[in-house]
């Protein structure tokens, strides 16, 4: 008899002809009880499932203690299981996801109630997931995943997670392991651990936020034949998902800023992200200075540079000058920039036309009543051609603008004390600031750079960089103003120090964030 009291469908949405071992009245074939606890589904046709495609399997828990059995097998009588797996049911209703990492062959599945009821209501062939996510009602778990709980902490892992992951073709899809915690205690973290089949180890420890996060980890940091990835969360740390999958943009591009700096995953120009902390936030990361140059440079002059602010220059008077070697641009200045271009139909080149349609589809500007204008959002960039201490200082650097623009309460914050920093100590700022090519004349544009200059670095280093290196960058072009520079520093030197600890104390009560330390990912390192 063909089953009818649920559909088994195929990675196109194909109803499959199936019939059952057992004689469980039509309607019910999918209802498992202590008494009726076991049943063969028999394929009219084999299913062939395809490397990187999993089949899934709808459980409704109908007992408060439940736990069903699963095992796949390509012989009508199920024997030599080709896969086999046991799930304890937590929530009411259930994915259980038998994940292939080469091609299969199915011809029967076998279900069994371990403990407990529950309702099998449907089967079908999607994309190869591998972990656990229990962020909705549905509990999604696959085979291959383990979680216990050590020291009232969780030990959760994955095997094989990325294995033909690749060999999936799902549009702009992209291979990823997603992590989700919720609210967590000031100081946690997290360990991850990706084992090799060299017998290497790459581990990496991922500082929590009070609020929470969800973030991605990409091949760059996690190999694709990995023969498992481990998880440690400490005790008040509650893991709410944890999966690799071919992921989509919106879930891909979740990063913390620790992923963008530590991944040696390949990029042709650049690679755009949205920071987990703070996802109106994209980060463009370019290959080098010269891809910067062509999507930023002309946004700088007309954004920041003194003598060009509000203007659009010409290819030709910006060629010989520099640019940045990393960038920050609110929405409004993004979409000053876009309506002037529009209102003077003034030729940009193909790379700001990229950045105006990465902009757009992210919402950060938009079109109204045929005019550009701001959306929410803000965009920051760094370029791997920087060497890596100091790519790190401008990520660091970058990010802070980042909140600055996305965060009106530190926003607030930030400009107040800028505010109330009197005119003496103000001269240093205005000074440097102008000879690096600021337009001082805006207190928005200054103060913002007042705190992302005095966060970059811990607060404890920020006297010695802006009196031993700024000053000495300054003084190098303008000698003159040595003896002001020594009475400034004798007056205002400790000030550096203070003031940065003003901001980080704003910033770490909120996101835990520290003066020098806006990345939550770290790479732990063995030594042998």
């Amino acid at each position: 008899m063909v089953v009818t009291g649920f559909p088994w469908k195929d990675s196109g949405g194909v109803f499959l002809s199936f019939g059952q071992s057992s004689s469980r009245p039509a309607g019910a074939e999918g209802r498992f009880t202590p008494k009726d606890a076991a049943d063969r589904y028999i394929l009219r046709k084999a299913l062939n499932a395809e490397s990187g495609d999993s089949l899934v399997l709808d459980l409704r828990r109908e007992s408060a203690q439940a736990k069903a059995r699963i095992a796949l097998s390509s012989r009508r009588d199920g024997s030599s299981p080709v896969a086999n797996a046991s799930f304890p049911l937590s929530a009411e209703k259930a994915q259980l996801i038998i994940p292939f990492a080469s091609k299969t062959r199915i011809v029967s599945l076998s279900l069994t109630a371990e403990s407990g009821s529950f309702d099998l209501e449907s089967v079908g062939v999607e994309r190869a997931f591998r972990g656990m996510d229990r962020r909705s009602s549905l509990l999604r778990v696959s085979s291959g995943f383990s979680l216990a709980t050590v020291d009232g902490g969780q030990e959760l892992a994955i095997e094989t997670p990325l294995v033909g992951l690749r060999a999936q073709s799902a549009p702009q899809a992209r291979p990823g392991l997603l992590l989700s915690y919720g609210p967590s205690p000031l100081g946690a973290s997290l360990r991850i651990q990706a084992f090799l089949p060299s017998g290497q180890e790459r581990s990496f420890k991922l500082r929590c936020r009070p609020s929470g996060a969800t973030t991605v980890l990409d091949e760059g940091l996690i190999p694709p034949d990995a023969e498992s990835v481990a998880l440690s969360a400490q005790k008040g740390v509650d893991i709410e998902a944890f999966f690799a999958a071919q992921l989509p943009p919106s879930d891909y591009e979740l990063a913390d800023l620790g992923r963008i700096l530590l991944t040696d995953a390949p990029i042709s120009e650049y690679e755009v992200y949205r920071w987990d902390m703070l996802p109106s936030v994209l980060v463009f990361d370019f290959k080098d200075y010269a891809a910067q140059d062509r999507f930023m440079k002309r946004l700088a002059f007309f954004v920041e540079k003194i003598g060009h602010r509000g203007a659009l220059a010409k290819d030709e008077e910006i060629a010989p000058l520099h640019g940045w070697n990393a960038h920050d641009y609110r929405a409004e200045d993004l979409a000053s920039f876009f309506q002037e271009v529009k209102a003077k139909s003034f030729p940009i080149n193909e790379s700001e036309k990229e950045l105006q349609s990465v902009l757009l589809g992210s919402g950060i500007i938009k079109e109204e009543g045929g005019a550009i204008a701001a959306g929410e959002g803000a965009i920051i960039s760094i370029a791997r051609e920087t060497a890596d201490q100091l790519r790190w200082t401008l990520a660091v650097h970058e990010s802070t603008h980042g909140i600055f623009f996305a965060d009106a309460d530190y926003r607030h914050f930030a400009q107040a004390l800028w505010a109330s920093v009197g005119p003496g100590e103000k001269w240093f700022w205005r000074t440097y600031l102008g000879w690096a090519g600021y337009d001082v004349g805006s207190d928005y544009l200054i103060g913002n750079e007042f705190q992302a200059y005095l966060l970059q670095q811990p607060s404890n280093a920020a006297r010695e960089y802006f009196e031993k290196r700024k000053s000495a960058e300054l003084l190098e072009k303008h000698p003159e103003l040595k003896e002001k520079m020594d009475a400034y520093m004798a007056q205002y030197g400790d000030s550096f120090e203070a003031r940065s600890k003003e901001l980080e104390s704003w910033l770490y009560a909120k996101y835990a964030v520290g003066a020098g330390r806006t990345v939550f990912l770290t790479r732990v390192r063995q030594y042998l």
